[in-house]
This record gives structure tokens, C-alpha cells and sequence, in this order.
């Protein structure tokens, strides 16, 4: 089934699309620090992922998805680390390790989701052979 990585782009799209989208008018939901920064950051890496996950090939939604994968755990491991690092990347006011949680735990879920996508391999597709044809037997024209 290789449409794996195409449905988590698709479906992690539309997810990064309605963050971004709720985060410029809910700045704080669910705990999170919303900057339009980070709304914006949302908002095109969910439009990017639409676009691999329905328009373009499957070999560029693996592309995107590794490196989509890299980008957002990066991001989570990074902001439990150098909490104030993030916070000054993102425009945001200078947020502890705890008050940054919520969001480092959206970057790792979003980030870990990508991976599973770019790990994802097609499943074999075992090829039809009527019961009726043996292998290697000469058919009744080449007699």
C-alpha cells in the first residue's frame, strides 16, 4: 500500500493548514504560544504538504515527508533543550521549558507522523497467475 505517505502528507496538511488558521485568532488554544510567525511557518508547511500528498509524485512526497520529518523533530528536540533559542526563532516572548511543552510536543507528533510516512514502504504486489497456467509449461500454439 504506497499511498502511505501520500495520505500522511494529505491528512497532516489539512492538520498544519487549521493550526495555522486557528492560531491567528486562538493564539493560546490547547496550551499552546501561537505567534503569526509560527502561524505562518504552519500554514505553508501544510501547504506543501497538500500539494506532495495529492499533486505530486510519490517519490517527491517521501522527499518531503524526510524532510519534513527532520525539520519538525529538530524543532521538538531543540525546543526541550534550548527552550530560549526556539522562543527567539519562533517571535515568541522567552518561554521555559515548561511553558513551551504544548508546543514541543505538537512539533514531535507532527514530526514523528512525517517519519512513519518517510519510513513507509510500498507492500509487494504479488502478481495474478491463473490456476490454470503452470509455469514454464508451453501453451497449446507453441506446440
Amino acid at each position: 500500500m504506497h499511498a502511505t505517505v501520500k495520505a500522511i502528507c494529505r491528512y497532516l496538511g489539512l492538520l498544519l493548514l487549521l493550526s495555522g488558521a486557528l492560531g491567528l485568532r486562538y493564539p493560546h488554544l490547547l496550551g499552546l504560544h501561537m505567534t503569526m510567525r509560527q502561524d505562518v511557518a504552519y500554514v505553508i508547511s501544510g501547504l506543501l504538504s497538500v500539494y506532495f500528498g495529492w499533486v505530486d509524485t510519490l517519490g517527491s512526497a517521501y522527499a518531503f515527508a524526510r524532510l519534513a520529518a527532520v525539520a519538525y523533530l529538530s524543532l521538538a528536540v531543540l525546543g526541550f533543550a534550548t527552550p530560549r533559542v526556539v522562543s527567539r526563532l519562533m517571535d515568541k516572548p522567552s518561554l521555559s521549558a515548561r511553558e513551551g511543552e504544548a508546543d514541543n510536543m505538537l512539533h514531535a507528533a507532527v514530526g514523528s507522523l512525517f517519519l512513519i510516512g518517510a519510513v513507509s514502504r510500498p507492500l509487494a504486489v504479488r502478481r495474478q497467475v491463473s490456476p490454470h497456467v503452470r509455469r514454464g509449461a508451453a501453451s497449446s500454439v507453441d506446440r
